[in-house]
């Protein structure tokens, strides 16, 4: 199935309140329940960048990988972006959603922090607390 350039591109781009989560969400988180991996411990940088879409995670020292072992850095492809979620394919994911297909994250933003979430996953459940280490998030 092919698209025309025009429509391709608008897929890829983030609507417009989808604007606002790429500019707040940027900046210092830390583990709400780990404290290996808090604010004062090992904190993380969570960076967007739109072209190509992608989600950066990166420590200053390694964390626990998802995909097992320590990375310093995870990378998402974003697939999708709301007023409040980033909707993210991790690169090299290998684990699956419960249908078998690929497993697909929601980064849900709140009111400290962020949390995530599957939609394969009942929609109350958002696992993984984060809490935003900087002093205020960006307003614009």
């Amino acid at each position: 199935m092919r698209c025309g350039l025009a429509l391709c591109l608008g897929l890829l781009a983030p609507a417009a309140g989808a604007q606002e989560a790429l500019q707040t969400l940027p900046g210092l988180y830390g583990s709400a329940s780990d404290p290996a991996q808090s604010c004062t411990a090992n904190p993380h940088r969570l960076e967007v960048m739109t072209a190509p879409p992608h989600m950066m995670l990166t420590w200053d020292r390694s964390a626990p990988d998802p995909r097992g072992g320590r990375t310093g850095r995870l990378v998402y492809d974003m697939i999708g972006a709301d007023a409040a979620t980033l909707t993210l394919r991790l690169e090299g994911e290998t684990r699956a959603a419960t249908d078998g297909g690929p497993a697909i994250w929601t980064l849900r933003q709140t009111d400290d922090g962020y949390c995530w979430a599957r939609p394969d996953w009942p929609v109350m459940r958002c696992e993984d607390r984060q809490l935003r280490c900087d002093a205020a998030a960006p307003t614009s």
